[in-house]
């Protein structure tokens, strides 16, 4: 459960908790009007939404879960207290502050963990950073592409990040390869034997 960056709405969205911590978020639903709020779960299994609004009055409402999707009915002014905002059954949720876009990124953290890891929806496509980008996408990446010559892609390769180098040249072939290289001569001899070297598929066909 969040409250919009821009205004007083509150949304919400279902993960899933897999193996070494890591959280599988679903599509968000846009909820109400509110600023605060805390999730409990009731002794029949629906799911207490606590939340003020903007003059400060309190409401509750119950909700179900039906697989990947979350409903609920209409909210009730209610004398109850908010639990604790943003923290339930161990998971911590917090706006990020490593980012000169901390008001639109949220972080989690088990209770079992030291350090914060960005919330993020399944990928369409490769998040990528290049040199000069927020530490906040540089942290969060899963895909790195660098120039020729950049030699800091060796160690995105050795810490298992996709690494891409466009502009690879003979001098970048005397070092560990990115798992995507981009050259301007994919036909030369230099590229084909560098990539034999390397142990690479022989997609050019040649004996």
């Amino acid at each position: 459960m969040h409250r919009s960056h821009t205004r007083d709405r509150l949304f919400a969205s279902l993960g899933r908790y897999g193996p070494f911590g890591v959280l599988t978020w679903y599509p968000e639903i846009e909820l109400y009007d509110g600023r605060n709020s805390s999730l409990s779960l009731t002794g029949d299994g629906r799911i207490q939404l606590i939340f003020d609004d903007a003059s400060g009055n309190t409401y509750v409402v119950y909700g179900e879960r039906n697989l990947t999707t979350l409903s609920f009915g209409d909210p009730q002014e209610t004398a109850m207290p908010l639990g604790f905002p943003g923290f339930s059954r161990g998971i911590t949720v917090r706006t990020s502050n490593r980012s000169s876009a901390s008001d639109r990124a949220l972080e989690y953290r088990t209770a079992r963990q030291r350090i914060y890891y960005p919330i993020r929806y399944e990928q369409l496509m490769f998040s990528e950073y290049q040199a000069g980008d927020d530490d906040f996408l540089r942290d969060s990446a899963a895909f790195a592409g660098f120039g020729s010559g950049n030699q800091e892609r060796v160690r995105n390769n050795r810490e298992r990040l996709v690494t891409r180098l466009w502009s690879y040249d003979p001098q970048d072939a005397e070092f560990e390869p990115p798992h995507l290289p981009a050259t301007d001569e994919p036909f030369a001899h230099w590229y084909d034997r560098a990539m034999r070297d390397f142990s690479a598929v022989d997609w050019s066909g040649r004996p």
